[in-house]
C-alpha cells in the first residue's frame, strides 16, 4: 500500500480497536493492513452488487467463541513453552542468548494473553447483547399459566 492511497478517518469503539490490534499482532500485520485485509475479505465473499446478509447475534457469538478457542490454544501453547524454558534454565539464564530467548518467550506469551483477554471481552459483550435480546422477547404462555388464568 502506498502513502498516496486515499485515507479515511474512522471512529470505532475502544474494544473493537483493541481486538483489531490484537488480531494484527497475531497475524503479523500492521493494524492498518489488518483492517484493509478484513475489509477486502468481507467485501469479496459476496458476488458483486449483493450486500452481505446481516449476521444474527447467535452467529456472532458462535464465531467469537471459536476465535476465543483459537487464542486460548495459542496462549496455552506459549505458556507451556515458557514454563518448559524457565524450568530448563532453572529460572536463571546463563548467557545473553538464554536471557534473550527467555525474554522473547515471555513477550510472546504476554501478547497472546493480552489478545485472549480482548477476545474474551468481545465474547462477553456479545453474550450480554444476546442475553438482553432474549430477555426482551415475549415469553411464551405455558399451559399451566393458561389454566390458572382461566380457573381464577
Amino acid at each position: 500500500m502506498a502513502r498516496t492511497d486515499p485515507q479515511i478517518n474512522l471512529r470505532i469503539p475502544a474494544g473493537l480497536k483493541e481486538a483489531v490490534e490484537a488480531a494484527a499482532r497475531a497475524s503479523g500485520r500492521s493494524t492498518n493492513a489488518e483492517i484493509v485485509y478484513r475489509l477486502e475479505e468481507s467485501l469479496t465473499e459476496q458476488p458483486k452488487g449483493v450486500s452481505p446478509r446481516p449476521r444474527s447475534i447467535v452467529e456472532l457469538f458462535a464465531e467469537q467463541f471459536e476465535v476465543v478457542g483459537v487464542h486460548q490454544d495459542e496462549e496455552e501453547g506459549l505458556w507451556y513453552q515458557l514454563d518448559r524454558l524457565e524450568k530448563e534454565l532453572g529460572g536463571r539464564p546463563r548467557s545473553r542468548e538464554e536471557a534473550s530467548k527467555l525474554a522473547n518467550a515471555r513477550r510472546l506469551h504476554t501478547q497472546a494473553a493480552n489478545a485472549l483477554e480482548v477476545e474474551w471481552r468481545q465474547l462477553s459483550a456479545i453474550l450480554e447483547r444476546l442475553t438482553a435480546e432474549i430477555g426482551t422477547q415475549e415469553k411464551p404462555v405455558t399451559a399451566s399459566k393458561r389454566v390458572r388464568k382461566i380457573g381464577s
